[in-house]
């Protein structure tokens, strides 16, 4: 299972169909971890709720939307 739903058998609009599983919790670790000053208690706390999340959701592995696109945009290293 990825971290974004493969199949909604509930009623939900169509923002949450789009919205990944557990995102938001990993959203705000990857930005607490990113911030100047570091804190790290609470970023410790953001992985605790993002862990959480992940067991509720029984999520099995993460993927990033359209990373090939990312990876072929990256710019030429210069030589």
């Amino acid at each position: 299972m990825s971290g974004f739903p493969s199949s909604s058998s509930s009623s939900t609009t169509q923002q949450q169909e789009a919205e990944p599983v557990c995102g938001d919790e990993a959203l705000k670790l990857l930005n607490c971890v990113a911030s100047t000053p570091y804190q790290e208690e609470k970023c410790v706390a953001l992985l605790s709720a993002l862990r959480t999340c992940i067991i509720q959701k029984k999520v099995g592995k993460f993927s990033l939307a359209k990373q090939e696109d990312h990876q072929s945009r990256a710019p030429a290293s210069k030589k």
